[in-house]
């Protein structure tokens, strides 16, 4: 995909939000937690810049995020921590 078709996406899914976002601005996003949205920061699939306390988070990669979420297709599923987090209740993960 081409940069300016992800910026045109970009601004149709999140308008209302300005290019770099924050921890609180990705959880309203992607309606999750606190806790998740560092989760992703961590594991490296959302980057982030680290400025003091906070972090400061490219509204595009949010949106790539989605993106490759949404294809399925570039993740491993040995490394796809969304999965691991959101088990059905009651399973485990498997340990190597």
């Amino acid at each position: 995909m081409k940069k300016h078709d992800l910026k045109a996406i970009c601004d149709q899914m999140f308008a209302d939000y300005p290019d770099i976002v924050t921890v609180k601005q990705v959880q309203n996003m992607l309606g999750c937690s606190r806790t998740f949205v560092y989760g992703l920061i961590d594991d490296g699939e959302i980057p982030a810049l680290q400025i003091g306390v906070g972090y400061k988070i490219p509204k595009l990669s949010v949106v790539q995020y989605l993106l490759t979420r949404e294809k399925g297709s570039e993740l491993n599923p040995d490394t796809d921590t969304w999965r691991k987090r959101n088990l059905p209740f009651g399973e485990k993960k498997e340990r190597k």
